[in-house]
C-alpha cells in the first residue's frame, strides 16, 4: 500500500523482548494515498535506551513512501494488571478504539505487519523487522484427526471385546 506517515502520531508499545533486550514496537499511522483514511502500520522493533527516560526516536519518512506488510487484527482485550492508561507515546498495548479517540484519526480496523520488502529507504531507519513465518498448521490438523479415529478405532474394540465377554455361558 502506499501513502504518507504521520510521524507526529506515531506511539510506542512499551515492554517488547528481543533477544534477551527490552524495546519497544514503533506504530506510525499511514495515510492511505487518495483517501482520507489511515492505516496503523507496526513498523518494528527498536532498542531501549540506557534508561527508560531515554525514549527512541526512530526516523520516519516524510516523502510517499510504498509498504508491504500482513494486516492483522489486533485483540480487543488484553490482560492487563490494573490501568494501563498510556503514558503520552508509550503505551502497554495497541487498543484501536483508545487510539482513534486519542488521535483523532479515522483509523481502519486493522494493524499492517511492516515487512522487509517495503521500499523508499526505509530498510536503513534502524527498526527490526524480523517476523516468523506463518505456518500453515496442516500437519497439526491431520494429527488431531488420527487421534480421534484412533478414539473410534478402541471404542470399536472395547465394545466388541465386552459383549463377547457377556455372550459365554457362565
Amino acid at each position: 500500500m502506499e501513502g504518507r506517515f504521520a510521524g507526529e502520531r506515531g506511539i510506542l508499545i512499551d515492554n517488547r523482548m528481543r533477544a534477551g533486550r527490552p524495546g519497544f514496537e514503533v506504530v506510525t499511522p499511514l495515510r492511505i494515498a487518495g483517501s482520507d483514511r489511515y492505516v496503523l502500520v507496526n513498523r518494528g522493533w527498536v532498542a531501549q535506551g540506557r534508561t527508560r527516560s531515554q525514549l527512541p526516536s526512530p526516523d520516519t519518512p516524510e516523502h510517499p513512501v510504498r509498504v508491504e506488510g500482513i494486516a492483522v487484527i489486533p485483540p480487543e482485550r488484553v490482560f492487563e494488571l490494573g490501568s494501563s492508561a498510556p503514558a503520552g507515546r508509550v503505551w502497554p498495548h495497541l487498543d484501536l478504539d483508545r487510539y482513534r479517540a486519542w488521535s483523532g484519526l479515522p483509523i481502519q480496523p486493522v494493524v499492517v505487519l511492516q515487512m522487509d520488502g517495503s521500499t523508499d529507504g526505509m530498510q536503513d531507519d534502524g527498526l527490526l523487522r524480523h517476523r516468523p513465518a506463518v505456518k500453515s498448521g496442516a500437519a497439526k490438523h491431520r494429527a488431531y484427526a488420527l487421534q480421534w479415529y484412533i478414539f473410534a478405532f478402541l471404542t470399536v474394540i472395547l465394545y466388541v471385546a465386552l459383549n463377547l465377554r457377556r455372550s459365554r455361558p457362565g
